[in-house]
C-alpha cells in the first residue's frame, strides 16, 4: 500500500505538471494570438486612418471645385443680367429709331405734297415757264434723300 500511496501523489504531480505545461502552451498561444489581434487591429486602424485622410483630401477638393463653380455662376449671371439690359436698351433705341425713321418718311411724304402743291400754284400763277428755280429747289431737296440714307446723284 504504500507504494500506491508514494507513487499516486506522483503521478498526480505529473499530471498536475502536464496540465501546467498545457497550461503554458496555451497561454503562449493565447498570448501570440492577442498579439496578432492587437496587430490586426493597428493595421486595420492604420487604413482606416488613410482612409479617411484620402477622403478629407477629395472632400476638400470637391468643395473647392464647388466654391469655385459658384463664384463663376455668379459672375456668369451678372454678365446675363448686365447684356439683357444691354439688349432692352438696343431694343428700345431700335424702337426709337424706327419710329423716328417713319416720322421722315411721313415729313418727306409730306413735303413733297407741299412742294407739288405749291409748284401746282406757282405754275398756275406764272404760266411763262419761269418756274426754273422752283425745280432746281425740288430737285435739291428731293436728291437729299433722308436722314438715314446717302444723298442721290452720286454727291
Amino acid at each position: 500500500m504504500q507504494y500506491t500511496e508514494h507513487v499516486t501523489p506522483f503521478l498526480q504531480l505529473d499530471t498536475l505538471r502536464g496540465s501546467l505545461e498545457a497550461a503554458r502552451s496555451d497561454c503562449r498561444r493565447l498570448y501570440h494570438e492577442s498579439e496578432l489581434v492587437v496587430c490586426n487591429v493597428n493595421e486595420w486602424v492604420s487604413e482606416q486612418k488613410e482612409a479617411n485622410k484620402t477622403s478629407g483630401e477629395k472632400i476638400l477638393e470637391q468643395t473647392k471645385q464647388i466654391q469655385q463653380l459658384s463664384t463663376e455662376k455668379d459672375h456668369l449671371q451678372e454678365v446675363i443680367e448686365q447684356m439683357q439690359k444691354e439688349n432692352r436698351y438696343l431694343r428700345d433705341l431700335e424702337d426709337e429709331r424706327r419710329i423716328e425713321n417713319e416720322r421722315c418718311k411721313w415729313l418727306l411724304v409730306v413735303v413733297n405734297f407741299q412742294l407739288s402743291l405749291r409748284t401746282s400754284d406757282l405754275e398756275r400763277h406764272h404760266p411763262s415757264g419761269n418756274t426754273g428755280s422752283v425745280r432746281i429747289a425740288r430737285r435739291a431737296f428731293t436728291s437729299g434723300g433722308n436722314l438715314r440714307t446717302k444723298p442721290r446723284g452720286g454727291s
